[in-house]
């Protein structure tokens, strides 16, 4: 059996969910197998219906987040831009060079 880790879910990049998906879903799968001893058959199934509701969660996590995240006129692209850049002159302020 391959294990494919986070590509597996993709809830998007938005939010890192898939990652834990990935964890959560590989400690699930490889319980379900130990709980049919081994049966990949019974075990595959069993996995997906206890993953379902965590998956389509951290699906809509990650549209909420990227309506949040995606600008939807020039004033929020602007807004954006500003704000990064506002957060990329506080940062280098912090931690001058060495």
């Amino acid at each position: 059996m391959t294990l494919v880790g986070d590509v597996g879910y993709g809830s998007g990049s938005a939010v890192g969910g898939s990652t834990s998906l990935a964890v959560v879903g590989a400690y699930v799968l490889a319980w379900e197998l130990i709980r049919v001893g081994g049966d990949h058959e019974r075990a595959v199934p069993a996995h997906e219906r206890a993953m379902a509701e965590h998956v389509r969660g951290s699906r809509e996590a990650a549209l909420s987040a990227a309506m949040t995240l995606i600008p939807r006129s020039r004033l929020g692209l602007r807004g954006l831009a500003q704000g990064a850049r506002l957060h990329n002159s506080t940062t280098a302020d912090d931690h001058p060079p060495s």
